[in-house]
């Protein structure tokens, strides 16, 4: 984006930030600090309430991938884990099921993240923020886990 054209258009100008000549890429731009309209950082409220949006992104995807691995499910029992994992590696296949167990946990955890993202305002509703957060970091600590586990099962074979 042209950097008058987005100084006309927020009102602040971009940040240029030069390399030195000849290494590749003359200069690169990257957009101002997120602030305020009125100059000053963003409060914690004004970022929780940024994550309504945050909160609807990861319940669909969630849920998109739920869908998907349940489908996929079949041809794993069999193809992978009965006649691979169950003889060989019976730790790739008990960490499969803790998996699966983990992401049926974190299912109503990314749904109830989005009801009460949906619900809650920071400013009122400071009870809620704890419960909020729980949502929220019990479904990224097993997302992170499922990655990683289905890495490393992947690894021992995939389908």
């Amino acid at each position: 984006m042209d950097g008058d054209l987005h100084a006309r258009q927020t009102g602040r100008p971009w940040k240029r930030h030069f390399s030195k000549p000849g290494a590749g890429c003359s200069s690169c731009c990257t957009p101002p600090e997120p602030s305020s309209s009125s100059g000053r950082a963003p409060t914690i409220f004004s970022l929780l309430l940024a994550t309504r949006a945050y909160a609807a992104v990861v319940a669909v995807a969630f849920g998109i991938t739920f869908v998907i691995g349940s489908l996929i499910y079949p041809t794993y029992r069999y193809h992978v884990r009965a006649l691979y994992l169950d003889r060989h590696a019976v730790w790739a296949a008990n960490l499969f099921d803790i998996k699966e167990s983990f992401a049926s946990i974190g299912l109503p955890l990314a749904i109830g993240a989005f009801l009460l993202s949906r619900v809650m305002d920071p400013r009122e509703d400071r009870p809620m923020l704890s419960g909020y957060a729980v949502f929220v970091f019990g479904t990224t600590a097993i997302v992170w886990f499922n990655v990683i586990s289905g890495l490393l099962i992947t690894m021992e074979k995939g389908v």
